[in-house]
């Protein structure tokens, strides 16, 4: 997630590839026992088709047509209340670039989430939320469960589909495999949620309501948040505002758990242990995003390159980045959970 946060503040689409082949490696290499590597591909396969899709939009319904021009496709002529807007023309060089910065900041930020999905257990992470936050970990287990649950119920679903040599009609392949896959992996979900909440997840302690000031501290929590997220990736020069948003944010946040959690009971169903080895990690992650949030500082035109080059140099400190993200691989061992 270091990672992920850590790409969002470069359009360079060099740095962008090399993050997330760091991350892909680090999920693949050290993914714990059990894990599906086919879910980290499924990120992978998202990713490359926001990347296309980004591509073709900017080619065809591209405003910036300056630089180079690489080919120039058959222009469609538009209404007058569509101007400004241009279909078809020339794709040059200088929009290329630009749409691949971003296309691939948005797939690194995909493939790196995606890697921390395959890497530690969204099940045992929701397992370690305050006691405050228990209906919304049942909210999260069904969310986090429907994609891995997805391709386990699509296997079955084909593997008893060739046994049994069902039909080829396109509406009957409707009928009888995505159907089946879908309501099983919300059945699947929905039964992890259960079993959360017979142990105890989000269990009130008593009637009284919560109290009103936990309800205030929350929405200031979340106003701060927001804007202080907004004012460090989105506002030049505004960092140092947007940091004191998020630790005042983050500071109302926790007196809001701590107000509300006194009326709920919540049990711990084999505690999640807190080892040397994910604390190797989350500095691993603390330090990625601080090294972009510097680099970002100290060079902002080569963190955001606007060039004609599609593919420009990163610096020596930006190539410390995708070094710190493959960290994990010098602190844990093959197979182990993260």
């Amino acid at each position: 997630m270091g990672a992920a946060a850590a790409v969002s503040l470069t359009t360079h689409p060099l740095l962008a590839v090399l993050v997330a082949a760091a991350a892909g490696a680090v999920a693949l290499c050290r993914r714990p026992a059990g894990s599906a590597a086919r879910t980290w591909w499924l990120y992978v396969g998202l990713g490359a088709t926001i990347v296309v899709v980004r591509l073709v939009f900017q080619a065809v319904l591209g405003v910036n047509r300056s630089g180079t021009v690489l080919v120039t496709l058959p222009r469609v002529p538009l209404p007058a209340w569509a101007a400004g807007i241009s279909l078809g023309g020339p794709v040059t060089t200088d929009a290329l670039a630009l749409a691949l910065g971003d296309a691939l900041r948005l797939a690194a930020v995909v493939v790196c989430v995606g890697a921390a999905a395959v890497l530690a257990s969204p099940r045992r992470a929701l397992r370690s939320v305050p006691a405050a936050l228990g209906e919304a970990t049942t909210a999260l287990a069904i969310a986090m469960a429907v994609a891995p649950q997805l391709l386990e119920s699509a296997a079955r679903v084909r593997r008893a589909r060739r046994l049994r040599g069902g039909a080829t009609r396109r509406l009957q392949l409707l009928r009888t495999v995505v159907m089946p896959v879908l309501g099983d992996a919300v059945d699947r979900s929905v039964s992890i949620a259960a079993a959360m909440d017979a142990r105890g997840y989000g269990a009130t302690h008593d009637a009284r309501r919560v109290p009103a000031a936990a309800a205030g501290l929350s929405g200031v929590a979340l106003a701060l948040l927001g804007f202080g997220a907004f004012a460090v990736l989105g506002i030049p020069g505004a960092g140092a505002l947007g940091a004191a948003c998020l630790v005042a944010g983050a500071g109302c946040a926790a007196g809001s758990m701590t107000l509300a959690r006194r009326r709920l009971a919540v049990t711990r169903y084999r505690p999640v242990a807190w080892t040397g080895v994910e604390w190797a990690i989350t500095a691993c992650g603390v330090a990625t995003f601080a090294v972009a949030v510097l680099a970002a500082a100290g060079d902002p035109a080569a963190m955001r390159p606007v060039t004609t080059d599609l593919w420009p140099m990163p610096t020596a400190v930006m190539l410390a980045v995708p070094l710190l993200v493959a960290g994990p691989l010098a602190v844990t061992t093959p197979g182990a959970a993260s």
